[in-house]
């Protein structure tokens, strides 16, 4: 999901254009019971829901609620990644990896990444862990 913004320019300040991709990451879990038995099951953390973008000047800030696995388990961390309009990975945003400890209000809750990257066109890219 990508959602775009487009901020306004001031005399002061350039501007910053926020696109935002959600995506999530596969969780294994394991028991193993008696004498060289296992069981396993491979489960799938939801996508960080409502997200959100904004920019005031040169930073950025995106929002999303948490991202769980059958609502009764909390990711336990979001890796916030920038990438360059076109598409380029140019590295993790200054408020990467965001824990899960800073859901308000609690991990279950929602999250927020403020990042300063200077002016330009970025896109953000939130991975539930």
């Amino acid at each position: 999901m990508r959602l775009s913004f487009k901020p306004r320019r001031t005399s002061t300040a350039t501007g910053v254009l926020v696109v935002l991709a959600l995506v999530t990451a596969a969780v294994a879990y394991f028991t193993a019971t008696g004498s060289g038995t296992a069981s396993g099951n491979v489960t799938t953390l939801s996508v960080p829901a409502s997200p959100a973008a904004s920019a005031s000047g040169t930073t950025a800030t995106i929002t999303w609620t948490a991202s769980t696995i059958g609502g009764s388990v909390a990711a336990t961390s979001y890796r916030v990644e920038r990438y360059t309009s076109t598409g380029t990975d140019i590295g993790p945003a200054s408020c990467s990896p965001v824990a899960s400890s800073s859901g308000s209000p609690n991990a279950f809750g929602s999250f927020t990444c403020s990042d300063a990257p200077g002016g330009g066109s970025y896109e953000y890219k939130v991975t539930a862990t």
